[in-house]
């Protein structure tokens, strides 16, 4: 299979990047083909896994995060995954590792003078990437009310 894991950044050290080593080294010790798709990177845990490097140009983080999930939008338009994993904050993905919880929990428990900008554009990436639009895109029905 042709396997895309997302994440914006690709680093030797961080729980979501320690999961994602692990999971790309597994994969790709099967003989699965296995890209990443960050923003950054160290040297990959395993020899066959490459990198696709998305750095759409931004200023500031909430711009930075906005313009890679756009980017990583577009190249999964482009490219023909099998299967694309997404392990951050975007939006074009087959399947969804939500770990920490959510930012719509996080944002909850601060009052909303205390949300920055970074807040508002994370929200609005997660509203996206699981709201219900998405789940009947996916094929699964809304609980009736």
């Amino acid at each position: 299979m042709k396997i895309a894991l997302v994440h914006m950044r690709h680093a030797a050290s961080g729980g979501t990047e320690r999961f994602l080593n692990e999971l790309a080294r597994y994969l790709a010790e099967r003989g699965e083909d296995v890209s990443i798709i960050c923003r950054s990177h160290v040297a990959p845990s395993h020899p066959a896994i490459r990198f696709v490097r998305l750095r759409p140009f931004s200023i500031g983080k909430a711009q930075r995060m906005w313009r890679f999930a756009c980017a990583v939008e577009r190249h999964i338009k482009a490219a023909d995954y099998d299967l694309v994993y997404g392990l951050g904050k975007t939006w074009t993905h087959d399947m969804l590792r939500i770990g920490g919880g959510t930012v719509h929990h996080h944002l909850a428990s601060k009052p909303s003078r205390q949300r920055r900008r970074k807040d508002k554009i994370a929200a609005r990436i997660e509203g996206k990437s699981y709201g219900p639009r998405r789940l009947l895109s996916c094929g699964l029905e809304l609980p009736s009310k």
